[in-house]
């Protein structure tokens, strides 16, 4: 599908928390918890999968080294390792996490060895132990042949700029409030890697080792920065970012424990909200459940570590904009638990809760998605239509409810540009911001498509339009 207008990309990646971020500050052992480093692994398959094509890893935020990177590396785009990384990206859906995963899992260059047996499953199912084995083989040439020494080299300056100016961040991090929450230590370190050539994509992966312990990494994006053009980061725009990265190496596996008992529920939601989930990479129902349970777990800790209630609900609201539309209902039930800790020691114990909670939200689906703006008519013809006159100037859509009147979003369908009715700046709000009034443009016997998506068609309350296609045929 194709967008009317401009929408971010660094949107789906960066999570947005509006007013400001209070914390009590870590006192973590630097062995357990290690200060910010900028990762020659990370910033090489970034590099790697940015001549490959990947959108994810083309943001140009960092524009002078976004340049730099340009400047010493796209001689090197036809690379044999560039081409099979295009290959993995396109047959084996190879991007965003699964990138970062294989990254902390060598060492560092310029050796670049697996620094545990590669299996189907490690570092990544996306990988698989055939590809991943082949890919740091062709890593290691590439290393050479790229001379991809200098380049770091380079450029070590600003990798110890980004490292001194994280600190503020690391420092604002409650570290103990993980294992209060979750009932749980960390296995090993938490590590914070900062990565200069992300972006505003953020990840969250671990290490783990055959003998069970686990490193958690927190891969942070770079989007801020100073009249220079050099990074700068906050606790306010960095730090519910890095909350939520590290959440994920106390969720993910449990989710994966339980997946039988989470799917059918899953399943039922994510036929809703599938395609809100898949823009922002979440292409499964156990994907979105991760990231739920991850959300609502950085709402609790801006509730306990803010004084201003406005923080936490502005969270709330922007995570159910993003599709997760029991956000407020899982947050209430995360205070349940945090308030019975004495019958709920930790977050797995409390999980037979969270299955019953989701089994019922599937149960009533149809009063959860009632939350959202619905479109009530189509006007002057119905959705479906297979002969409407070329004459009609405007159509309105009408909602059930009024929205915010911020923006709108409507995309193209498959058919591209030439099905696409809506003429340029077509588009106005009417009644009270529950309608819109589209001028159209159409032609005999035409098929014609349009898609009205969340992005930016809100309710007051924050609830995201479902995807709403609209198609109809014109007459000879």
């Amino acid at each position: 599908m194709k967008k009317l207008g401009v929408i971010l990309f660094g949107l789906l990646c960066v999570l947005s928390v509006s007013g400001q971020v209070n914390a009590s500050g870590n006192s973590a052992n630097t062995d357990h918890f290690p200060l910010p480093k900028v990762d020659k692994r990370t910033e090489l398959l970034s590099i790697v999968f940015r001549l490959a094509g990947n959108p994810e890893y083309n943001q140009g935020m960092y524009k002078e080294y976004v340049k730099d990177i340009h400047n010493h590396f796209d001689r090197y785009k036809d690379h044999e390792l560039i081409r099979f990384a295009r290959e993995l990206y396109q047959k084996s859906g190879v991007s965003f996490d699964a990138v970062m995963t294989l990254a902390i899992y060598l060492s560092q260059p310029p050796r670049l060895d697996p620094i545990i047996p590669f299996t189907d499953a490690v570092p990544e199912a996306r990988w698989g132990k055939k590809n991943a084995e082949k890919f740091v083989g062709l890593l290691k040439k590439f290393y050479i042949d790229a001379d991809c020494a200098t380049f770091f080299s380079n450029h070590e300056a600003a990798y110890q700029l980004a490292q001194e100016r994280f600190k503020v961040v690391y420092n604002a991090l409650d570290i103990k409030w993980y294992q209060d929450f979750y009932g749980t230590a960390p296995k090993g370190s938490l590590n914070i890697i900062v990565g200069l050539g992300n972006g505003a994509c953020n990840y969250g992966a671990k290490v783990i080792y055959p003998d069970g312990r686990e490193d958690p990494y927190a891969v942070m994006g770079t989007w801020s920065f100073d009249d220079a053009g050099k990074p700068v980061y906050s606790p306010q725009g960095y730090l519910p970012t890095l909350i939520h990265e590290f959440n994920h190496s106390f969720v993910n596996h449990l989710v994966e424990q339980h997946a039988k008992d989470f799917e059918q529920s899953g399943n039922v939601l994510f036929k809703t909200v599938g395609n809100m989930m898949s823009r922002q990479a979440y292409p499964r129902w156990d994907y979105m459940e991760k990231e739920a349970l991850v959300r609502a777990s950085v709402v609790r800790y801006l509730m306990q570590h803010n004084t201003d209630n406005q923080v936490s609900s502005d969270e709330i609201k922007s995570q159910i904009g993003n599709g997760f539309i029991w956000t407020g209902d899982l947050v209430d039930l995360l205070g349940i638990y945090e308030h019975s800790r004495d019958q709920y020691p930790t977050l797995e114990s409390f999980l037979p809760r969270l299955i019953s909670f989701y089994d019922d939200l599937a149960n009533h689906d149809k009063a959860l998605f009632s939350r959202c703006p619905q479109v009530s008519a189509i006007e002057p013809f119905k959705n479906d239509a297979d002969r409407v006159s070329s004459d009609i100037k405007e159509m309105k859509i009408v909602f059930d409810k009024p929205l915010t009147g911020e923006g709108f979003s409507i995309w193209m369908g498959q058919k591209g540009a030439d099905h696409f009715p809506v003429t340029k700046n077509g588009v106005k709000y009417a009644d009270n911001n529950t309608s819109i009034v589209l001028t159209i443009d159409l032609k005999p016997n035409t098929d014609y498509e349009l898609i009205l998506v969340g992005q930016h068609f809100k309710s007051a309350d924050g609830y995201p339009l479902i995807d709403y296609p609209i198609h109809f045929k014109t007459k000879k």
